[in-house]
């Protein structure tokens, strides 16, 4: 049985698919195995994985109708014969010491998820960096940190090494959009222990033509501000989560403010609903242990919307 699975998820990806394959198969790692999940692509991304799967015998090719991103990580993670799981995007890279670096790690500190830092790239592939420190989180200690600092490499699901019993009763959520920000909290929850390094082994491909529209953006701040909702809900049987998942509330409303501020969204409506709103809880959050300095400030600046947005329009410039 292989030690790690690593899951790709592949939609017509044709002109990105070899370099991740490629990347996956140069690991300086043994006893792993490579699960493509085509999504339903209409390019050649299937013809490209199935010729992989016969040139080796440890990539494995799934065909499914075209469901999303979600149902494809679920489909492999669920086919994933791996002790511990690895969910790579079909157009990103990773370093050659990714896997033996993350297991590393993950075994000698007894953790049930590793995590490294990531970079964007356009076409050149940065330097990996030299090994770091290792820092080890308890499962309260690293779902607070991501509600409370909401850290984009904590966020992501692609940077990390996960043991994979971790997943049997969570899965992605089909149908949605930035899934991750939707899950990652949960894994963290379900970990006993969570190990940290700053290596950069993970390498995020930055495409054309990805820059956000408007709605886009509203539709992503909806994601984040849903996900708060959620983790409050779900941690409604541990209070210091719960008082975690309140401040990344908080700060959902605040991210509102700051792109109708920065005139990015324009939305006057929300503008003053999203202060009504926050307003409206304000005695909550004093008592919130949680409630960073940065937070405090803008609270209290937004007793005065106006000089609250002049001087967020300032910050933005």
């Amino acid at each position: 049985m292989p030690k790690v699975s690593i899951i790709i998820p592949a939609y017509n990806i044709e002109k990105y698919l070899s370099a991740c394959l490629d990347s996956a198969l140069s690991q300086d790692f043994s006893n792993y195995e490579i699960v493509v999940i085509d999504d339903g692509s209409t390019d050649n991304t299937p013809k490209i994985s199935d010729e992989y799967a016969k040139k080796y015998e440890n990539v494995i090719t799934i065909h499914q109708k075209n469901s999303g991103l979600s149902s494809a990580r679920n489909t492999g993670i669920k086919r994933a014969k791996g002790e511990y799981v690895a969910l790579i995007d079909g157009d990103d890279i990773i370093a050659p010491n990714f896997l033996a670096r993350l297991y590393q790690i993950v075994t000698k500190t007894n953790s049930d998820i590793a995590i490294c830092n990531f970079q964007e790239f356009s076409d050149t592939i940065p330097a990996v960096s030299a090994p770091s420190k290792i820092s080890v989180e308890s499962r309260n200690e690293a779902v607070k940190k991501l509600l409370i600092q909401q850290e984009n490499r904590d966020i992501i699901a692609c940077n990390k090494l996960y043991k994979k019993e971790i997943f049997k009763n969570i899965e992605f959520p089909v149908g949605q959009l930035h899934e991750d920000t939707l899950t990652t909290y949960k894994l963290l929850a379900a970990a006993s222990r969570v190990a940290n390094i700053d290596d950069v082994l993970y390498f995020y491909r930055k495409r054309e033509g990805s820059i956000m529209a408007e709605q886009d953006l509203k539709k992503r701040l909806e994601i984040k501000e849903r996900a708060a909702n959620e983790a409050i809900a779900y941690f409604e049987n541990n209070p210091e989560l719960k008082l975690a998942a309140e401040v990344a509330l908080l700060l959902s409303k605040f991210a509102y403010l700051d792109n109708i501020a920065s005139g990015k969204i324009h939305d006057q409506k929300l503008w003053q609903e999203t202060i009504k709103e926050i307003n409206s809880s304000r005695k909550n959050y004093k008592t919130n242990p949680y409630l960073t300095k940065k937070l405090k400030l803008y609270l209290v600046l937004l007793k005065m919307p106006l000089v609250y947005k002049t001087f967020r329009k300032i910050i933005h410039e």
